[in-house]
């Protein structure tokens, strides 16, 4: 019987360990999904902002194309009439010097007819001068024709390049809404986990909340304690409110102010900055949290987080570093909400 009662009283305590055992497993495993999806989601997040940089090279490398297009055709313009005029000009001067008896003949006939030495020196410096124009205007003839030719081709060669440009960015933007599928997708299929980091994200700022309470609470305490002095407590600020998320709508276009921050750490909905620095503070009421959103001048972000200051229209881009931040400034974009 002693025999048995032993083994009764060992029992409860094995199973509690195992117990224990199991539950430490299981979060730990929970950990490592939170782990793994944000190394996932970081990495399509990354990807979907290569291609949408490479897709505004792309179309940036279009509207190039199609300037130096509108300047040749303005430049070919206008030197094709300038060799029409030329060609009018030296044909009617050497229509005029061949109806002279040309060049030899003009020289002769100027010296033959000068009155004197200082006659004969004008009309020559005259002769010469008329002359020399039309050679110049025979070699200006020349230099535009071979530019001509030369501006063609270049045209020729920018036509090319605006059609693989064009391939290129349809390619790219192809490209981009794939992935942004594929970002869709992934968020959508892990909502548990999205769920389990906004739970996890709210407990840890619970147990800071908490402490803070407790660290208010020990200096009004000690302040009670202490005689003939103010019994008011300092002023603490009130934490933060949690916000619960929206469901996610359709794509829309927002006029915003952009501001921006730098700091480190876990935002309201799970997502660590360090690992996944491309985010940016809404208000939920605005723009449901856990959305994409295509911000100009900065890529595809995440609707990750919140801030007291978030109100409205008003967004909070995410930096890695202060100067990154400073740099942006405050601006008003129009972004779009892709989901």
């Amino acid at each position: 019987m002693g025999a048995l009662l032993m083994i009764l009283s060992v029992l409860p305590s094995n199973l509690l360990g195992v117990t224990k055992v199991n539950a430490e497993s299981s979060q730990t495993e929970v950990n490592q999904e939170l782990t793994n999806f944000q190394t996932e989601l970081d990495s399509k997040l990354a990807q979907a902002n290569k291609i949408y940089s490479q897709a505004q090279e792309a179309q940036e490398k279009v509207k190039q194309s199609k300037s130096k297009i509108t300047e040749y055709e303005g430049k070919i313009a206008e030197t094709e009439n300038d060799i029409v005029q030329l060609k009018a000009s030296v044909a009617k001067q050497m229509r005029a010097v061949q109806s002279n008896g040309g060049a030899t003949f003009s020289y002769i006939d100027v010296v033959a007819s000068s009155k004197n030495l200082s006659e004969m020196i004008t009309r020559l410096t005259n002769l010469n001068v008329v002359l020399t124009a039309e050679a110049d205007q025979a070699k200006s003839l020349i230099e535009k024709e071979a530019s001509l030719k030369t501006m063609k081709v270049k045209l020729e060669e920018t036509q090319e390049s605006l059609v693989k440009n064009q391939n290129d960015y349809q390619g790219q933007v192809d490209s981009l809404q794939s992935s942004i599928s594929s970002l869709k997708d992934k968020i959508s299929s892990n909502k548990q986990l999205l769920s389990e980091m906004q739970e996890k994200a709210a407990a840890e700022q619970k147990a800071r909340d908490e402490a803070l309470a407790k660290s208010v609470a020990e200096v009004k305490a000690k302040a009670e304690t202490v005689k003939n002095k103010s019994s008011n407590p300092p002023t603490v600020p009130d934490p933060p409110k949690q916000t619960t998320p929206t469901t996610p709508s359709g794509g829309r276009t927002l006029n915003v102010e952009a501001t921006a921050y730098a700091l480190n750490g876990i935002t309201a909905t799970g997502i660590d900055l360090s690992k996944n620095p491309i985010c940016i503070a809404v208000d939920p009421s605005v723009i449901p949290l856990n959305s994409l959103v295509e911000v100009p001048g900065y890529g595809i972000a995440i609707a990750g987080d919140t801030g007291g200051a978030i109100i409205g229209n008003i967004i909070d881009v995410h930096f890695p570093t202060n100067d990154q931040a400073i740099a942006w400034g405050r601006k008003n974009i129009q972004i779009t909400v892709l989901s």
